[in-house]
C-alpha cells in the first residue's frame, strides 16, 4: 500500500472508531479473537538479550512507541523514528511526528533486577494511559520468568506484579518475549487491577501523567532461568516517594500527595466488548504505519 493511500487508511479507521458506538463488525470480532501461539524457541540461557519500554496515550494524539523488536507490529525500527515516540501529525495525517522523550534500554545478561525508563518525554497534553509494557528479545520459551515488576509514574508507584503478565498474542511477540503492565483492551487485566485499587480514570485508560512535559516513567521486573546471576543487576536501594491515591490507584496530575494500591496478577488477558473496535483500530494504526513497502 503507497504511503498516501496508508494515512488515509488510518484516517477513515479513526472516524469508523469515532462512528461507530457498541457496534461490531462479526469479521472484526472473531479476527480479534483469534490468538495463534508462538512456537516455543530456543534461548541461550549464558546470552545477554535487550528490554525497553512501550506506551500509548489514548486522549487525542495516541503518542506510542512500541519498541518491539521484531516483525509488523514495530516496523519503525531502522527509521528516524526506532525506540522514538510519535503520532500522527494533526496537521498532516500523511506524516509522522516525533515527539520529546527518551527511551533508556537495558541489557539482560543473567537472572536479576533490571529497570527500563521512558525519561523527560512531553505527551503534550495527554493524560492518559491505554497501554504500557517491556519489550525484549529473548525468544519464547518456558525458561525464563519475569517477575516482581513494578511500575512507577513520576515517582509515584502505581502497581506491583508478584508475577508477571506476559503477552500471549502472536503478532506481538515476533520480536521476543513481552510483559504487559497496563492494557485497556484486555478486559481480565482492567478487572483486576481495579479490584487493587488501581481503577481506569479515563474512557481508555489509566489518568496517569500531568500532560506538562518531563515526564518520567520506570518499569522494573526480576528475571530469573538464566544459567548465571548477573551481580550488577541488583535492586537500587529504594527511596521515599509519594503513592497513587487509593481512590483508583491513579495519579491526579493535579495532586501533590496520594496513596498507593499494590497487587499481584496472574490473569489470562482477554478482548471484550465496544473496545475490540478500539483496539482493532490501535492495531492498524500500529500495523499501516510500519508496514514494509
Amino acid at each position: 500500500m503507497g504511503k498516501n493511500k496508508m494515512f488515509k487508511m488510518l484516517s477513515l479507521v479513526a472516524a469508523g472508531v469515532i462512528a461507530l458506538t457498541g457496534m461490531v463488525p462479526p469479521s472484526l470480532a472473531v479476527a480479534a479473537k483469534e490468538k495463534k501461539p508462538e512456537k516455543k524457541q530456543e534461548v541461550d540461557l549464558n546470552g545477554t538479550y535487550r528490554a525497553r519500554m512501550g506506551i500509548q496515550t489514548s486522549n487525542i494524539l495516541w503518542i506510542m512507541q512500541m519498541n518491539y523488536y521484531k516483525g509488523e507490529s514495530n516496523e519503525t525500527l531502522g527509521t528516524e523514528l526506532e525506540n522514538k515516540l510519535f503520532c500522527i501529525d494533526p496537521e498532516d495525517s500523511e506524516k509522522l511526528a516525533g515527539k520529546e522523550g527518551t527511551f533508556n534500554e537495558v541489557e539482560i545478561s543473567g537472572n536479576g533486577v533490571y529497570t527500563v525508563t521512558l525519561e523527560n518525554a512531553n505527551f503534550e497534553g495527554e493524560t492518559d494511559i491505554s497501554q504500557l509494557h517491556v519489550a525484549t528479545d529473548i525468544p519464547l520459551n518456558d525458561q525464563i520468568k519475569f517477575s516482581n515488576v513494578k511500575v512507577v509514574v513520576n515517582g509515584r508507584e502505581f502497581v506491583t506484579y508478584d508475577e508477571a503478565i506476559m503477552e500471549d498474542e502472536s503478532p506481538y511477540l515476533e520480536g521476543g518475549m513481552v510483559v504487559l503492565a497496563m492494557n485497556h483492551w484486555r478486559g481480565s487485566v482492567v478487572s483486576y487491577l481495579n479490584e487493587h485499587g488501581c481503577s481506569e480514570t479515563a474512557e481508555s485508560g489509566w489518568r496517569l501523567l500531568s500532560g506538562q512535559g518531563g515526564e518520567n516513567i520506570s518499569i522494573t521486573f526480576t528475571v530469573s532461568g538464566f544459567a548465571k546471576d548477573n551481580p550488577d543487576a541488583v535492586e537500587a536501594t529504594p527511596t521515599p516517594m509519594p503513592k497513587a491515591e487509593s481512590s483508583g490507584g491513579n495519579v491526579d496530575a493535579s495532586s501533590d500527595t496520594s496513596e498507593n494500591a499494590i497487587g499481584s496478577s496472574n490473569v489470562i488477558l482477554l478482548v471484550v466488548g465496544v473496545a475490540v473496535i478500539l483496539v482493532i483500530a490501535g492495531g492498524v494504526l500500529i500495523k499501516r504505519l510500519t508496514r514494509k513497502k
